[in-house]
């Protein structure tokens, strides 16, 4: 029988055997769109490591809501995403230790040189370059001491539950859950849902990559609309390489 049920026991199961195999070399990566594996993981193994590769781009309310459910389910989240002057006040909400900007410079200078070019944002003339930059770079070092992370893609046509990224590998314990199972999930634990969600979103990213679609739409019909990776990915889940510094 397939149910929720059901899903969350695999899940679990798959949680726990991915980190016997690389003890103390694993993590949990999540976007805080909303929070099902990392409280599902945490239920499994209580001090397994979490990280968040967050952007400038993400909305003030993506922000807010990471921070009330970091603090609320005790995550000790450690964030990786290059420096905004805007986003400083991270590092006196979750503290210095947690917190990990990296340098701006290279994006400061491929935004500045579309803006000049074209009078456009970087993320509008080179999405994949902005998305390497802010999201890809960031994770490079947040997974360079490790041997594998868990992540939260739901995207099965596409992936395997288990699949090599380089040097790491890449487990998805929820690749075969569906828009409707996080939302039991949710209901079921009591977790909180990001504001988004009640605006009608329904697959959350960079606000300017993310529109309200259509509740007939394939769930991620709103990411990237406008481009050849309309409803794709960012690259996160591609080849990774690690950051040798």
């Amino acid at each position: 029988m397939n149910t929720i049920v059901t899903k969350i026991r695999a899940a679990r199961e798959f949680i726990s055997k991915a980190n016997e195999k690389h003890l103390g070399r694993i993590a949990i990566s999540c976007s805080f769109s909303n929070i099902v594996l990392p409280h599902l993981a945490r239920n499994v193994v209580p001090d397994i490591p979490i990280f968040s590769v967050m952007t400038r781009y993400m909305p003030p309310e993506t922000f807010r809501y990471f921070f009330e459910m970091d603090k609320r389910y005790g995550f000790k989240t450690t964030v990786y995403m290059v420096r905004d002057n805007f986003l400083n006040n991270l590092t006196s909400w979750i503290g210095k230790e947690r917190t990990r900007f990296i340098s701006s410079e290279e994006f400061e200078l491929k935004y500045q040189e579309a803006k000049r070019t074209t009078g456009q944002e970087l993320y509008v003339v080179n999405w994949k370059e902005c998305c390497r930059l802010l999201k890809l770079v960031p994770q490079s070092i947040a997974v360079k001491d490790l041997d594998a992370w868990i992540s939260g893609l739901r995207i099965p046509k596409k992936h395997q539950p288990i699949e090599k990224r380089g040097s790491l590998l890449e487990y998805m314990p929820l690749l075969n859950w569906n828009e409707i199972d996080i939302w039991k999930y949710m209901a079921i634990f009591g977790i909180p849902v990001h504001p988004y969600y009640a605006m009608g979103y329904r697959s959350l990213g960079c606000q300017p990559c993310t529109t309200i679609i259509d509740d007939n739409d394939p769930e991620r019909a709103g990411r990237w609309q406008g481009t050849k990776n309309c409803g794709g990915e960012c690259g996160m889940h591609k080849k990774v390489s690690k950051a040798k510094n």
